[in-house]
């Protein structure tokens, strides 16, 4: 299977980018899911327990917004 997108530019210089800069968005994303795992799971800075409850909010609101957007970082 081949997929190719094609765009007019310079009309379509946003989503150009957009599609362009994908995979670095990917990462950016996957690096925030792994600082919200490594620091729940080991708590390098040493927050305290209500801190730590925030960061866990903070999860959980952001995986919903990933959900809401039909994304997954597996």
């Amino acid at each position: 299977m081949k997929a190719i997108i094609e765009f007019y530019l310079p009309e379509d210089r946003d989503e150009y980018e957009i599609v362009n800069n994908a995979h670095k968005m990917y990462m950016a994303l996957w690096d925030i899911k792994q600082l919200f795992r490594s620091t729940l799971k080991y708590n390098p800075a040493g927050l305290n327990g209500g801190q730590l409850e925030q960061w866990e909010s903070m999860q959980g609101e952001f995986f919903d917004i990933l959900d809401n957007n039909d994304l997954k970082l597996d």
